[in-house]
This record gives structure tokens, C-alpha cells and sequence, in this order.
């Protein structure tokens, strides 16, 4: 875990908050942006909450950084979110076809399905 929270120049999408986050943490960024997108639809907190990390997280310092696409920092950073902006939008297409897809119980038990599959994957995995 590193000394101090910065927005990572490396690892960004959009910011570099999520990327940063994970850096911190030791964790995949990845899961951190898909947490973060979790949140933004349970409320929209997360938009919000994005906002003012970008406004009051440093960018990281760090010199000889590559910053030849301070938008999307590098090729796997952009697939990350072409894939998000694409569920995104079968998210909100499933919305008007498929009305029980956005009942009080259906996100819930995806999520825990989910995490349920994710702790038996690497359950093993010491």
C-alpha cells in the first residue's frame, strides 16, 4: 500500500481515480471501476463521489511517465471502458424491454451471485 492517495497516470480512464484507488489498495482496477460503477447505479452517489476524487485527489508525481493519451491512458484502459459504456447501454436498453430486470430484488441477487462465484473461484487459490 502506498504512502499517499494519487489519481493514476498510468492506469486511467477517465481520471485516474479508480486506477489510483487501486494502486493504494493493492487491488485490480478493474474491480474498483466496477465497484464504483455498482455504486452509480445504486443512486448515482458514485458519479458525485467521482467528481470530487478527481477535483480533490493529486495526480500522481511520479516522473518519465508515458502520458501520450491522458483520456484514456492505454489500449487495456479503453477495452475496460468500451466493455462498461457498452453494459451501460444494454442496462438501459434491458430497462424499457424487460421491466422485472430493474426490480427490488433482481440487482441484489446478481450481486450476490456474483461475489458468491468470485469467493469460490479463488477460494483454492491461497
Amino acid at each position: 500500500m502506498g504512502n499517499k492517495l494519487y489519481r493514476s497516470t498510468q492506469n486511467r480512464i477517465l481520471g485516474g481515480v479508480c486506477g489510483g484507488i487501486a494502486e493504494y489498495f493493492g487491488l485490480d482496477p478493474a474491480l474498483v471501476r466496477i465497484i464504483w460503477l455498482v455504486t452509480i447505479f445504486a443512486g448515482g452517489a458514485g458519479i458525485l463521489a467521482y467528481i470530487i476524487a478527481w477535483i480533490l485527489i493529486p495526480e500522481s508525481p511520479l516522473e518519465g511517465v508515458d502520458q501520450h493519451d491522458k483520456f484514456l491512458g492505454n489500449k487495456a484502459s479503453a477495452e475496460v471502458f468500451g466493455w462498461i459504456l457498452i453494459a451501460v447501454g444494454i442496462l438501459l436498453i434491458f430497462r424499457f424491454f424487460i421491466p422485472w430486470f430493474f426490480s427490488k430484488y433482481f440487482w441484489p441477487l446478481v450481486l450476490i451471485a456474483l461475489g458468491a462465484g468470485i469467493i469460490l473461484k479463488y477460494k483454492d487459490r491461497g
